[in-house]
């Protein structure tokens, strides 16, 4: 009688045990047919200024109505990443029929007149040509090796560190300076010369102490040549210490 009930135990928790990993296989199976119910209807980018939304999503490659959850998520961000002003690229899920793409771009600095509009990041890499207006609201660098104006390479030097320094500071110090700067120029001996947005008055800022002359320079013109004018200033001359040389007509 006791064997039996044994063997009556055995078969009762064999069956238990059969019908809980039948209940978990059914509940997997539902779940997995629940996401393939679920399809790509809609694509969010987000972090883009330079590279258009369109040339990211011809690039992510995304097909509509494709099943969310067979989308390769690594796939598509490593397409992305693969543009040459996009440092890095992430990608999510949006359930229950979205995509997310957020990017970080190389943020361009300067434009570099080539033949063709590259542009210059602030670590000194040259950028491709871009549509984006945002480019053309940046000062233009010039004095530069057409040689060097390949893209992806990083222009090296202490000219150029100081051009992007001088471009680095001015903007840091107020929009009002940075966009009184039009062009940058580097002299064959490395003294950097630059042009302003108002009848292009060269102002020369030879090398070093930048962020000082560049003070200096932002007071003279509010309470010199804001109340007298520009267009009979000839040229600035920057180099002297606690001093501004300007020649009139």
């Amino acid at each position: 009688m006791a064997a039996a009930r044994s063997r009556l135990g055995m078969v009762l928790g064999t069956a238990i045990l059969v019908g809980l990993v039948a209940a978990a296989i059914g509940a997997t199976l539902g779940a997995h047919r629940w996401k393939q119910d679920l399809h790509l209807r809609a694509v969010e980018v987000l972090g883009n200024r330079v590279v258009s939304s369109e040339e990211i999503l011809q690039l992510a490659a995304l097909r509509p109505d494709t099943a969310l959850f067979d989308i390769d998520l690594r796939a598509v961000q490593l397409r992305v990443a693969s543009h040459p002003y996009i440092v890095r690229a992430a990608v999510s899920r949006n359930v229950p029929d979205g995509i997310i793409i957020e990017v970080t771009e190389r943020r361009p600095v300067a434009i570099l007149p080539a033949g063709r509009l590259l542009a210059l990041d602030g670590e000194g890499r040259v950028l491709p040509p871009a549509g984006a207006e945002a480019l053309f609201d940046l000062p233009v660098l010039t004095g530069v090796s057409a040689g060097q104006l390949v893209p992806g390479r990083h222009l090296k030097g202490a000219d150029v560190e100081q051009a992007l320094a001088l471009i680095r500071i001015a903007e840091e110090a107020g929009e009002e300076l940075y966009r009184r700067i039009s062009e940058v120029h580097i002299r064959p001996d490395g003294a950097l010369l630059v042009y302003t947005t108002e009848s292009s008055v060269p102002v020369l800022f030879g090398s070093g102490d930048l962020a000082r002359k560049l003070v200096t320079f932002d007071g003279f013109w509010r309470a010199i040549v804001s109340r007298r004018g520009v267009t009979e200033l000839q040229s600035v001359d920057m180099r002297f210490r606690d001093q501004v040389v300007a020649r009139w007509q």
